[in-house]
């Protein structure tokens, strides 16, 4: 009887052993059929062009590829371009599959952030996927290595697997490879996650034809015609400053020509063509107060370098004496003569870029330019600071004087100016591009808001709304990006830092991002969108990306919500700089002061005890001030010699991108 147990027990534990080995099938992702399709995967957000990659070497260091056979999952490449490319955002998802081991095995490199990992995600009954359970993520490299995730306690429940990739810049990919299970795919669950996401797409697809329809019927943006540039996006570079390419400078090679000056008229859906430069760029509108006129930068071809010119919209009378209605558009070349024409060139110095000109209520203009040669602390490229000149370019003038960039000037109701600045005295370098503002003669200037808020990096193409003298529109770029991000509406009264003062964003999942994590956060941003123009309080203009490429078209934003893409000219590569042609009021003159005789400047500084340290010095026991300058960076060698915190050569002091030079000593009254 004793045998018959034993020979019952044995038979039993190998049916057991044999059902589990029948029910346990090997399931596997190795994608070597080389389609992501035929491996049952699809792109369920964003796009990629090439998920699927092939490659026996890494980019960049040549090493051989860790792979299992020929073919893996990666978000770091494009069909287009044999050349990495970081700025692929998508989700790559599985096919659904029930779990039935201890454990599954996986490869993945890539990135470390928190955006870019794979996830394994419950799939509940009506196809909805719920919060992940597992996650891997690369270390920053393009190894593929292996990750065990123990799954015991997920065993017969339906799961998909999802790669991600939220993040752009350094290290914003992933890699996946090799995932090993026991389990199986479920096609009943699949059909269904598939529906689900038909409708979860449609629903998405309704809603924005829903807010499409509205925004186009809008009485703010019909009731004029919209001037805006068409370019491809600057090409990337190392800061949001890095867009004019220069002659003679380290990147001139990136310029990219091919450009031209449209107005489209949201009323009847017409365009028209004022200007083309087939070679070069035309950038930075600023329309008259009257409309009749507006000021251009335009590059004419890579020889060139920006020069700021006024071109007449009004009919007028040519050299000949006809009349002229400049109902085809004036094409420009390098040697295309102006005379005639509606374009009348202002500045030509060769050499420099004269960029973002700005009409003043007395007739001058202020405008950005690289006339005194200054490089970025921490690089090498060629930085700008505002100037002054008089209608016809005469009396050009400094009234900017930081040590690195200065641009996006624009108005104040009470007739100041509103620019973008970057410099970094005794402090980070990342986020220390904020909003200051002056006077149209270089008085005052003084920090406006954001000059001490870590995310977003830069804060760049601010405007005051109608109706305020302190709420402004602008983009919230990244130090090391392209002038792009998101679009910001920002109340200075609650705060000239931090995430208190902004009052929305777009696309609104933005906020998030304000004062989390460093300068780049805002790279993460999807669509990308700037060049923020207010049609009132209430309703903005903007440029943002169309879909996965880099592709611009014009967005209507609202208070309400709405991020409404209302215009994409299919001809171009991207349309930039929407301005509304429609009359506005200048603002009043402020009387100009300067003494250009004098040599003296005054300096203010009220109480010698407030600032950092400060509360440790006893009052009255100051007795002196030493007045400390840290001068422009005017050359570089190549190399890093600080180890490479930066391209600092001349070499500066250690973790610091500034040299100081003592001007003297003054006694505290």
């Amino acid at each position: 009887m004793r045998y018959d147990v034993v020979f019952f027990s044995l038979l039993f534990s190998s049916f057991f052993s044999l059902y589990a080995d029948l029910r346990a099938e090997q399931l596997v992702f190795d994608f070597e059929s080389g389609n992501l399709g035929k491996e049952g995967w699809k792109i369920v957000e964003g796009d990629n062009t090439r998920p699927i990659g092939s490659r026996d070497t890494e980019f960049h260091t040549g090493k051989k590829y860790a792979k299992q056979g020929s073919f893996y999952l990666t978000t770091l490449e494009s069909a287009v371009s044999d050349r990495p490319t970081d700025d692929v955002v998508c989700v790559l998802e599985s096919p659904v599959f029930v779990l039935d081991g201890d454990e599954a095995t996986l490869a993945v490199g890539g990135g470390a952030r928190q955006g870019t990992c794979v996830r394994l995600c419950p799939v509940a009954g009506d196809g909805k996927v719920g919060p992940s359970v597992r996650e891997a993520r690369g270390d920053n490299s393009q190894e593929l290595r292996e990750t065990v995730w123990q799954t015991g306690d997920l065993q017969g429940q339906p799961f998909v697997l999802q790669v991600v990739d939220d993040e752009t810049g350094a290290w914003g990919h992933i890699r996946m490879d090799d995932f090993r299970t026991e389990g199986e795919i479920d096609s009943g669950k699949t059909a269904v996650r598939d529906t689900y996401i038909t409708s979860v797409v449609q629903a998405e697809r309704d809603a924005e034809q829903a807010r499409f329809d509205a925004a186009k019927r809008n009485p703010l943006l019909v009731a004029q015609p919209i001037l805006y540039t068409t370019r491809t996006q600057y090409q990337p570079d190392h800061h949001n400053t890095e867009t004019l390419f220069q002659t003679g400078e380290i990147n001139t090679e990136k310029f990219e020509g091919g450009s031209s000056l449209r107005v489209w008229n949201p009323a009847d859906g017409s365009v028209r063509i004022l200007l083309e430069v087939p070679n070069g760029i035309v950038r930075d509108p600023c329309l008259s107060f009257d409309a009749k006129k507006l000021l251009l930068s335009i590059r004419r071809d890579i020889k060139d370098d920006y020069h700021i010119y006024e071109y007449a919209l009004e009919e007028r009378t040519t050299g000949s004496g006809e009349r002229d209605k400049h109902r085809e558009p004036l094409v420009l070349k390098s040697d295309t003569d102006l005379v005639g024409t509606p374009l009348t060139q202002i500045t030509f110095l060769p050499g420099v870029s004269d960029i973002d000109p700005l009409y003043l209520p007395n007739g001058q203009i202020v405008f950005s330019a690289t006339r005194e040669p200054k490089f970025c602390m921490c690089n090498r490229h060629i930085m700008c600071n505002l100037y002054k000149m008089e209608a016809d370019g005469a009396n050009i003038r400094q009234i900017g004087k930081s040590t690195l960039f200065e641009g996006h000037a624009t108005l104040t109701p009470d007739g100041r100016i509103l620019y973008d600045r970057w410099e970094y005295v005794d402090r980070n370098f990342g986020d220390a591009q904020g909003v200051w503002i002056t006077t149209p003669e270089g008085f005052n200037h003084a920090i406006f808001w954001g000059n001490n808020t870590a995310s977003p990096g830069g804060v760049i193409d601010a405007r005051i709304v109608p109706g305020s003298d302190s709420i402004f529109i602008s983009t919230f770029s990244s130090c090391h990006d392209r002038p792009w991000g998101a679009i910001a509406l920002v109340d200075r009264r609650l705060g000239i830092d931090g995430k208190q003062a902004v009052l929305q964003t777009w696309p609104a999942s933005a906020i998030e991002l304000v004062d989390v994590g460093g300068y780049d956060t805002f790279q993460r941003v999807r669509p990308k969108m700037e060049d923020p123009f207010p049609l009132s309080a209430e309703w903005f203009l903007a440029s943002g990306t169309t879909g996965a490429d880099e592709r611009m078209g014009i967005y209507l934003l609202g208070r309400d919500g709405t991020m409404a893409l209302v215009f994409n000219d299919p001809d171009v590569p991207g349309c930039y700089d929407p301005t509304p042609l429609a009359q506005t009021v200048p603002p009043p003159i402020i009387a100009q002061e300067t003494d250009y005789a004098s040599l003296d400047g005054v300096f203010y500084v009220s109480n010698v005890y407030e600032g950092f340290g400060m509360d440790k010095v006893a009052k009255g026991s100051a007795k002196y001030l030493r007045v400390v300058e840290s001068p422009e960076k005017r050359t570089w060698t190549p190399g890093s010699w600080d180890n490479g915190t930066g391209t600092q050569a001349p070499g500066m002091a250690w973790k610091d991108f500034n040299n100081k030079r003592v001007l003297g000593t003054v006694p505290i009254e």
